[in-house]
């Protein structure tokens, strides 16, 4: 082969990997920012925060031992080695909860990577953002800490119309692959649902999504702040 033949295949064999190369990164899935900032309050759309850029929230079954989920923590490179996270078990609820700190400020898309390489683990139930809070006391108005998020469990509350008749929460709890809890023995019209990674999509955005459907007379969430 002469040296014009040779150089031409190199040229052949080089535009041939760039090419493969730009296909494969065309193939990527794009991750998007599913950060959703409001609540319904009655029919206004009411703004929960601004996401925070350096914490988010984990949860995992309570079957789940403390060992686990800390080595799980322990593997992954995005979170900061050096703070304190603290795994917590609220007294009935389904799962423990764990707010972790990442090892730099980063944005709603990497974030978003971030939560969904957590949820292809067999023992996260569902990871959520948080956001940043100028408050940090607990309901009774007493300290927690210097610096609180706010976040949202897997739980959400449906006012149906007709306690008697709930075909329309189940046709949508259905739609949704959202899980029915309980009715309230005090207040029948309202029902307790929950939301993991198999949902539809998280608590809050379920909760909205049930009220924009119309067939409901109200919705409410869980929200919460957690001392970081």
């Amino acid at each position: 082969m002469n040296t014009k033949a040779q150089i031409a295949l190199v040229l052949l064999t080089s535009l041939f990997v760039i090419s493969s190369c730009r296909e494969n990164e065309s193939n990527e899935p794009t991750v998007t920012c599913n950060f959703v900032d409001f609540r319904y309050y009655h029919d206004e759309q009411v703004s929960i925060g601004e996401m925070s850029n350096e914490y988010i929230l984990l949860a995992s079954d309570t079957i789940n031992s403390d060992f686990l989920i800390t080595s799980l923590i322990e593997s992954k490179d995005y979170f900061d080695k050096t703070y304190d996270y603290e795994i917590v078990k609220p007294s009935n609820y389904k799962y423990k909860h764990i707010v972790v700190k990442l090892n730099t400020e980063s944005n709603c898309i990497k974030i978003t990577k971030f939560m969904q390489d957590l949820e292809l683990s067999s023992i996260i139930d569902y990871v959520h953002y948080t956001m940043d809070t100028e408050f940090c006391t607990n309901f009774l108005g007493e300290p927690m800490g210097e610096k609180c998020v706010v976040s949202y469990g897997s739980n959400f509350y449906v006012k149906v119309n007709d306690a008697d008749d709930l075909t329309d929460l189940y046709d949508v709890i259905q739609e949704t692959n959202t899980y029915f809890e309980y009715q309230n023995e005090f207040m029948p019209e309202w029902c307790r649902l929950r939301a993991d990674k198999n949902s539809k999509n998280n608590a809050l955005q379920m909760a909205n999504y049930f009220y924009e459907t119309n067939k409901f007379l109200a919705v409410d969430y869980g929200f919460y702040r957690i001392p970081v």
